[in-house]
């Protein structure tokens, strides 16, 4: 809307004279000779009615934004340049301002791109816009472009323009080169401010690695003064509040960083991590939302900052639940908080500790009881000298066992699916320190305690993590080896009771699962025995879901020790040592050659013929590794596997991961010369089609089914026609795109 009456008025005018004009254009344009002398006619009249009035006019001056604009009404660069020379020329030249004038409203016209970022753009818009608006009047320049949904202060910049321009005797090309010389002025500007900027931020990140979050911070503000809208600064400062626990400070500079980059990965992290630090739980979910939207590939990092923040959240709330009972007086969780100060007590004998130990243990039988132990500092228990003495003697006496063994007990109580309380357990150092030894030391009762307690530990995806960062290498000099750190290799064989041999045994060789296959067939029928082994199993498993370098240098052992267990009479024995082949071979091809040597295809041919389902994923997933690297696997599994029936069987099967990798294992055999030939008349192709055409979530299934039928025809031409029938063709293009171009 127009701002008063006299603007409006003069608006209108000049929108009448617009369509006037246009008229007269189009009459002088006609190819009716009578209506072009009428219009030749009415031209002549006009200019010599605009000539007379702009004598008669006079200058005035008004003020907007403090720019002195002149406002007098005075000819269009058209008719300036003319002359008045010719009367048709001139007036068709400012018919041609005149209508630029009326395309201005198009938004693909300078004047609305030079709202744009580009500051060449901008300059370009502002010189053109300049050019068409020079003679206008001052009202109408100000209310066409309010009207066009520009500011006040764009208006502003137009009329300041304009009135420049005229004051320079509209030389146009000498404001296109003011404008051109300010840009690089301006480019010259910002290059010295962002070297000076990228100096500071240096400065800055070199102080945030030696610790001093303080002077990184200003040296990160320095560098804002020079380069406000340098995104990096914003986030590197937050990184340093977040340090200093200045959380506010931390979100407020991810915002603005996000006004620089509004796809900035960093700041979402760290500004969900500020929020997490202020318990805003909500906020910081959706801050891990976003970096998921930008960029899907961090689903990782995604899942695992969201299960911090769901971590901490619950702890919170434990903890808030846990401080009410106490406030209630409630007798459970009071009895927790004696027991806690008495066994702190000093002074007292090893029986009085070991069963205040005991009775503790009993008591924390649920989550809140597990959470008063924490906030209690249940786990500053080792400061005492007479447990910590019992704990890490070498040679314990039968009451220190006995206090040892209850200590275990205790942690299994507290952090039994508890995470926060076995992230709490792991980090003490005396801990860390003591697991190797417990599990070198040749007292049963220690020995499976130790081990239930790093099975416990490891059945959740933070505390393995914990688990395989222990400096698990300190042992007793008689045992003479390492145990690996990060897949924890305890007794890996049987700890028998009262069998020297069986503790032994070299602890510290991965893999070590068993004795000697004799010794294991000579007592495997051993509950006892066989529990242990179970629960060895079941630990490396669990540690194995962890990727780490040194299982390359222990693969072989713990394959061949996982291969004697095949044949064990337990079948969850077979299924978790097959588990822990399928998990074990992908680090090391010396590994896949000994255990295919050792008759690993023809074994697991058996299992997936008879076994469970659990059993076959873990089959079929192990002769997918031993196919993909080993040319004899391949010829086994085609010599053993009679026209693939066993591979077209579990192709059916609802289990998209064994369905994945029979399809793979199928399409490395089919490598082998022959071994297509012998599908012929079966119902491979439409199998393949199926799962290659299918809508299943592991990609994969598409994947290597598609590959499957590329190797098969390709070996056998003779399979074309069925596929063709099939209108395998078109199935096999949609299937292209999962497909990797390696």
């Amino acid at each position: 809307m127009l701002r008063d009456e006299d603007t409006e008025a003069d608006f209108q005018r000049f929108l009448r004279r617009v369509d006037e004009v246009a008229n007269l254009l189009q009459g002088l344009n006609s190819s009716d000779s009578a209506v072009k002398e009428e219009a030749i006619a009415e031209t002549e009249k006009r200019l010599r009615e605009e000539g007379a009035s702009r004598e008669e006019e006079e200058e005035s001056r008004t003020t907007v934004n403090r720019t002195v604009i002149n406002t007098s009404v005075r000819a269009f660069p058209s008719e300036i340049k003319a002359g008045h020379s010719s009367g048709l020329a001139s007036l068709k030249a400012q018919m041609e301002a005149f209508q630029e004038c009326q395309n201005v409203s198009n938004p693909c016209h300078p004047l609305f791109k030079c709202q744009m970022d580009d500051p060449s753009v901008c300059q370009s818009g502002y010189f053109r816009c300049t050019q068409i608006f020079l003679g206008a009047p001052c009202s109408f320049v100000q209310g066409f472009l309010c009207c066009c949904g520009f500011s006040q202060n764009i208006c502003a910049v137009f009329l300041f323009f304009q009135d420049m321009a005229r004051a320079e005797a509209v030389d146009a090309g000498a404001f296109l080169a003011a404008l051109e010389k300010d840009a690089k002025e301006r480019a010259q500007r910002r290059k010295k401010n962002e070297q000076l900027a990228n100096a500071l931020k240096e400065k800055g990140n070199e102080a945030f690695r030696e610790g001093d979050f303080a002077l990184a911070i200003r040296r990160y503000t320095e560098g804002l003064e020079r380069l406000k809208d340098k995104q990096e600064l914003y986030t590197n400062r937050a990184q340093a509040y977040l340090k200093l626990h200045e959380y506010e400070k931390a979100i407020s500079d991810c915002e603005w960083a996000l006004k620089c980059n509004k796809n900035c990965l960093k700041a979402y992290f760290l500004m969900g991590k500020a929020q997490l630090a202020l318990q805003h739980f909500s906020e910081s979910r959706q801050c891990y939302e976003k970096m998921l939207q930008i960029d899907p590939q961090k689903e990782n990092l995604f899942k695992a900052c969201v299960n911090e923040a769901n971590l901490e959240e619950k702890r919170v709330r434990d903890e808030e639940r846990a401080a009410r009972e106490v406030q209630a007086g409630n007798a459970a969780a009071l009895s927790i908080q004696e027991l806690l100060q008495r066994i702190n007590t000093p002074g007292q004998d090893i029986l009085y500790y070991t069963a205040g130990i005991r009775l503790l243990a009993e008591a924390l039988n649920n989550c809140t009881g597990q959470t008063l132990f924490r906030t209690n500092n249940g786990f500053s228990i080792l400061r005492n000298e007479p447990v910590r003495g019992a704990f890490c003697a070498e040679r314990k006496s039968p009451a220190e066992v006995e206090l040892c063994v209850s200590l275990l007990l205790l942690w299994q109580a507290a952090c039994a699916g508890n995470e926060e309380n076995q992230r709490l357990l792991l980090a003490q150092p005396e801990v860390s320190a003591q697991l190797p030894e417990l599990l070198s030391s040749g007292t049963h009762e220690i020995q499976r305690e130790t081990l239930a307690l790093m099975c416990l530990c490891s059945e959740n995806e933070s505390s393995r993590r914990l688990l395989a960062r222990q400096e698990l290498s300190r042992f007793q000099t008689e045992h003479q080896v390492l145990l690996s750190r990060a897949l924890l290799t305890e007794l890996m064989g049987r700890f028998r009771r009262g069998n020297p041999a069986g503790t032994a045994l070299p602890v510290g060789m991965v893999g070590s699962l068993c004795a000697d296959a004799e010794d294991e067939c000579s007592d495997g029928s051993s509950p006892e025995n066989s529990q242990c082994v179970l629960a060895v199993l079941g630990l490396m498993m669990n540690l194995l879901l962890e990727s780490n370098d040194t299982i390359q240098d222990f693969a072989v052992p713990i394959s061949g020790r996982c291969l004697a267990l095949l044949s064990h009479q337990d079948g969850r024995i077979v299924t978790r040592a097959t588990g822990v082949l399928s998990r074990a071979l992908p680090a090391s091809p010396s590994a896949v050659q000994e255990v295919v040597k050792g008759g690993v295809v023809k074994k697991m041919l058996k299992f997936l013929k008879v076994a469970g389902q659990l059993t076959s994923s873990y089959a079929i997933k192990t002769l997918s590794i031993c196919t993909k690297s080993s040319r004899q696997a391949q010829e086994e599994l085609v010599k053993w596997d009679k026209r693939f029936q066993v591979l077209l069987k579990l192709l059916e099967s609802e289990n998209e991961l064994i369905v994945g990798n029979a399809a793979f294992c199928l399409s490395q055999c089919l490598l082998i010369p022959g071994a297509a030939t012998s599908l012929l008349d079966s119902n491979v192709v439409l199998l393949l089609l199926r799962q290659a055409g299918g809508d299943a979530q592991r990609t994969s299934v598409q994947e290597n089914s598609a590959i499957a039928l590329g190797r098969l025809c390709k070996a056998e031409p003779r399979h074309i026609p069925q596929l063709r029938k099939l209108n395998g063709f078109s199935i096999l293009n949609s299937s292209m795109k999962y497909v990797h171009s390696s």
